[in-house]
């Protein structure tokens, strides 16, 4: 691939990546309206569902990008050609095999979630600002199968009413998602 080719395809990835995110947060103007009417168990439900959303997102872009860049999030650490702003592994250099293992994308895919997981629970606190919402340290685990990668991603989410008598702890759930990554 000629290195216009890889500079289009990121450019193209990124606009994909705004534009979902986008959507996300600018989907409804009038949704605020109609979660104040809600009880708050049902805010909690909504709240539940765009966390829940959001990182599907997030998983799925994760993917995508880890996966345009040959199995790393990051810098790698041998030897690549560096684009703008992208990093193109070589896998073989002077008889030397680099290519990272199942474990080692893993653990880059789990870097990109937690990286790109702070723009999304603070988009989801100002879209929702009648009540209080508080996210706690979180950490995703990532384990690429044959077909498909799950990410499972514990995040401590609070919620509670504006007068704090209504209280709520929220669990996300796992996520698998189509991937032919596990062919690299």
């Amino acid at each position: 691939m000629k290195k216009g080719q890889t500079t289009i395809f990121v450019i193209i990835a990124l606009i994909i990546v705004i534009g979902a995110i986008s959507f996300f947060v600018f989907q409804n103007t009038n949704e605020e309206a109609i979660f104040e009417g809600l009880i708050f168990s049902q805010k909690v439900d909504v709240v539940k569902k765009a966390t829940e959303d959001c990182l599907t997102i997030i998983y799925q872009d994760s993917l995508d990008f880890v996966g345009a860049q040959g199995g790393y999030y990051r810098e790698p650490l041998n030897y690549y050609v560096a684009g703008d702003d992208f990093y193109l592994p070589i896998y073989s250099f002077n008889g030397e095999n680099t290519i990272p293992s199942k474990e080692f994308i893993e653990q880059e895919l789990s870097l990109t979630v937690g990286d790109n997981l702070d723009f999304c629970l603070d988009s989801i606190q100002e879209r929702y600002s009648t009540i209080n919402l508080e996210y706690g340290d979180y950490s995703t685990e990532v384990n690429i199968l044959e077909e498909t990668v799950k990410f499972d991603t514990i995040i401590d989410i609070s919620l509670s009413s504006k007068d704090g008598i209504d209280t709520a702890q929220i669990e996300v759930e796992k996520k698998e998602i189509p991937s032919k990554i596990n062919d690299m």
